[in-house]
């Protein structure tokens, strides 16, 4: 049972699709609270009721803004694919549960002018896990294993030649310059496995003669793939470039793809918006 909460998961991404799904999430909440009144909301009596209780989606929007599209903003090295699993989504959404819970358990003391209680807070967040924490297990790990048997199907569509080795279009080197610097780098398109982002750095690495080089500078992977603009050399992922003649080996999970580059040398990983612009490139190629 470990080996499934460790299996890779998708983390929440910054972007349009976490606003309107924290807009979405927070109207129906309010919609549902006002029209159908349950949990003995219909018994409280109280000035401007519907606007009072119709907040209950508010609250649940501004939470859901913050842990979906706010937090893997602040968190990218936490929240990315390289460390993201079945367990900690689970976890995650349970945190964000709690803090959901945790604010209506406040707003409810203050519209009924109530004091606090530990005991009172206690009920709501031991009420919250026992809720949720089944259906958000079921739920990620049957969308674990939904997204994971659509990108492996994907990859499957992909065949690659391992005898033939990685093709070679382009042998001279590109040189670089850098933004407000006097550095140039040089970069062989030919030999480049990668380009990494880490922070304010990118990592360049090539394999020469059996060996891979490596090279650290300070610029953006964003001003890099503006002049490496090489149909081979693509963007697969928010922190990765790849060249796509050095791959020799494609696997789907539910993140998205994994390209082996020059036999096991290096992995690097496709996020799902990434997919089909990668699955094109090799289907072309047949």
């Amino acid at each position: 049972m470990s080996n499934v909460f460790n299996k890779p998961y998708p983390p929440a991404e910054a972007g349009k699709t976490s606003i309107l799904l924290a807009l979405g999430l927070g109207l129906l909440v309010g919609a549902f609270l006002t029209f159908f009144e349950p949990f003995d909301i219909a018994q409280m009596k109280m000035e401007y009721k519907s606007i009072k209780i119709a907040l209950y989606g508010l609250i649940t929007f501004f939470s859901m803004l913050l842990f979906l599209h706010f937090l893997p903003m602040l968190l990218p090295r936490w929240m990315s694919d390289k460390f993201w699993k079945v367990k900690h989504e689970i976890g995650f959404l349970l945190m964000m549960l709690l803090f959901i819970a945790t604010l209506n358990g406040l707003y409810i003391n203050y519209i009924n002018e109530l004091d606090f209680s530990w005991r009172n807070y206690y009920i709501i967040i031991r009420d919250t896990a026992i809720v949720g924490i089944v259906p958000i297990s079921f739920i990620v790990l049957i969308n674990q294993n939904r997204k994971w048997k659509k990108y492996a199907k994907a990859a499957s569509d992909i065949h690659l030649s391992e005898s033939e080795p990685p093709e070679k279009t382009l042998s001279s080197k590109m040189q670089i310059p850098l933004p407000n610097s006097s550095t140039i780098i040089e970069i062989d398109p030919s030999n480049l496995l990668f380009i990494e982002a880490d922070g304010n750095y990118v990592e360049i690495k090539e394999y020469i003669d059996t060996q891979i080089s490596k090279q650290l500078h300070r610029t953006t992977l964003r001003y890099l793939e503006s002049k490496l603009t090489i149909p081979h050399i693509v963007k697969c992922h928010r922190s990765f470039l790849v060249n796509l003649n050095q791959v020799t080996k494609v696997e789907g999970n539910a993140q998205g793809f994994r390209l082996t580059l020059q036999e096991g040398i290096a992995v690097v990983p496709v996020s799902r918006k990434f997919v089909p612009l990668i699955k094109s490139f090799f289907v072309e190629k047949e």
